[in-house]
């Protein structure tokens, strides 16, 4: 299987945004630093979420109420900022 260039370029400028933004929230103000490591991980959580949503839609029926989703969201961006 061969790897697409853009989707090469993809990852390579994902992953600058996100150390830049990382690296850039330990030298401001915790406050500030919290909003700069949201804004890293967001487009990463925005399709992880996509992906959960279209793939366990068809395994799964489960309501989707506010609390759900926000624990869903929570613990995504908490394992996408450990790695």
């Amino acid at each position: 299987m061969r790897v697409s260039r853009s989707g090469l370029i993809a990852c390579v400028v994902y992953t600058v945004y996100f150390f830049g933004l990382f690296g850039w929230s330990f030298l401001t103000h915790i406050k500030t630093g919290n909003l700069l490591t949201s804004i890293a991980i967001f487009p990463a959580a925005l399709f992880g979420r996509a992906w959960l949503l279209i793939s366990a839609r068809a395994a799964f029926r489960f309501p989707s109420t506010p609390y759900s989703t926000a624990l869903l969201f929570t613990m995504s961006s908490l394992l996408l900022s450990l790695i």
